[in-house]
């Protein structure tokens, strides 16, 4: 050897903030990506009638279509011209963002759970931070900051559609996809300012 000895570059492991959040972001896609479908296959099976907005996940038995492509069977309402009203619209949604809360709620409490333990005992010791530095709120603001301007622009854009003489129908379905874009894209820009630094 020349008398040099070789340095050893630290491992690159991820801090237990960021695991929090990467199995945040993980638990609202799988979230998101589930209620979508769900939402979608409750819309094609006419989750705006009366009758269907009550039953949001029960996906009906018997559907049939016609030659000419029209649904019939349970919650055979599609589109203009039937019994949507704005009242069924909104009942429908707000029963499908119920459900959407519960569902993150449960899967963001065990998912933490999990990791709190799985990080416990490959840790063999007790070094969960139970504090926040300045660096931590710093980039909680940064966050927070981006996830409001994603939520903003969803809500404007939500009212220009109402504004405009559009569908009510719309408004929520944007508020939706705005609120879920504003939370994912508040993770990564955490993972983003966690790995980077502020």
């Amino acid at each position: 050897m020349t008398g040099l000895e070789e340095i050893e570059q630290p491992e690159e492991s991820l801090s237990y903030q960021e695991k929090s959040i990467i199995i945040s972001l993980i638990g609202s896609v799988i979230v998101y990506t589930v209620f979508s479908v769900l939402v979608w296959q409750r819309y094609q099976a006419g989750g705006f009638s009366s009758d269907s907005a009550s039953q949001f996940l029960i996906i009906p038995e018997q559907i049939t279509i016609d030659g000419e492509g029209n649904l019939s069977g349970v919650g055979s309402l599609r589109g203009e011209g039937t019994d949507f009203d704005s009242v069924t619209v909104f009942q429908f949604w707000g029963q499908a963002v119920l459900i959407l809360i519960g569902m993150q709620i449960v899967l963001v409490i065990i998912g933490q759970v999990v990791l709190a333990i799985i990080h416990t005992i490959a840790a063999k010791k007790d070094d969960i931070p139970t504090f926040e530095d300045e660096r931590d709120k710093l980039i909680d603001l940064k966050a927070t900051r981006n996830t409001s301007i994603v939520f903003g622009v969803g809500f404007v854009l939500s009212m220009i559609v109402l504004a405009v003489g559009m569908t009510p129908a719309l408004m929520p379905v944007i508020m939706l996809v705005s609120m879920m874009a504003a939370e994912i894209l508040g993770n990564l820009s955490k993972l983003y300012l966690y790995r980077r630094g502020v």
